[in-house]
């Protein structure tokens, strides 16, 4: 739970919310923050008694490439609401891709009810196509594995779990500067500037334009910070004190 300014948008928009989260962060024993950026923001907030960092982890045993690579760029959004769609690009993301008509665009998602993702789908170009379901894991996975670029232009991201599974498939990452998806992609990402169709449509470009060298790297920055066993191991590191 989080506040964006610039769209007005977050649950700590509220005043009772972030008095209920600044109790919580100063009463708890132990926080914990799955990045650096969040880490920034929670101190923003709150002083708690302790706050520590563990990335989320990825079972890069899984998520693995398999196959080749196709011109195709994926975005996941799990509920495409009026609030998530703005939150996570996707209007960028379908303007861009009117720029790089020959490459196929899929966004993963279901529908949150609201119309939303019925209106991305009308303004939308022929080479984008929408779910409008949450798939499966192997179905995903197989998806990951297709792509040679994942589109994560969100306006603000805690980490960023898909775009690292991503990376550990050989995805390149496009992702909007200001969140954590830039501490967690590294020097691999085309960073581009939330809303901005054009820088985002000419970094998808460079993207799919990638080597084989650039996606290994992808792969191995997820495999060295983020692998599963390493985030279990500091939780339980972490946790075993307090639960005795």
């Amino acid at each position: 739970m989080d506040y964006v300014p610039e769209l007005k948008l977050g649950g700590l928009k509220w005043p009772h919310n972030r008095l209920r989260q600044k109790l919580g962060l100063r009463r708890a024993d132990l926080v914990i923050s799955d990045s650096n950026f969040l880490a920034t923001r929670i101190r923003r907030l709150a002083t708690p008694r302790r706050l520590e960092t563990v990335y989320m982890g990825v079972d890069v045993d899984r998520f693995a490439p398999g196959g080749a690579k196709e011109r195709l760029v994926l975005s996941v959004c799990f509920s495409i609401t009026r609030e998530t769609s703005v939150l996570k690009g996707l209007p960028t993301l379908v303007d861009a891709a009117v720029l790089v008509p020959d490459a196929e665009f899929v966004i993963v998602g279901r529908s949150g009810g609201d119309g939303a993702l019925e209106e991305l789908a009308r303004r939308a170009p022929a080479n984008v196509s929408f779910t409008r379901r949450f798939v499966g894991d192997d179905e995903l996975l197989d998806l990951y594995r297709r792509a040679s670029v994942y589109a994560q232009v969100s306006a603000h991201e805690a980490f960023g779990v898909a775009v690292a599974e991503a990376m550990a498939c050989g995805c390149i990452p496009v992702a909007a500067r200001g969140s954590a998806l830039q501490e967690v992609a590294g020097p691999v990402a085309r960073d581009v500037d939330y809303g901005d169709a054009a820088a985002t449509a000419a970094a998808i470009g460079e993207a799919l334009a990638a080597s084989e060298s650039d996606r290994a790297a992808a792969r191995a920055r997820v495999v060295e910070r983020y692998p599963i066993g390493r985030r279990i191991e500091r939780l339980a590191e972490l946790l075993s004190p307090l639960v005795g």
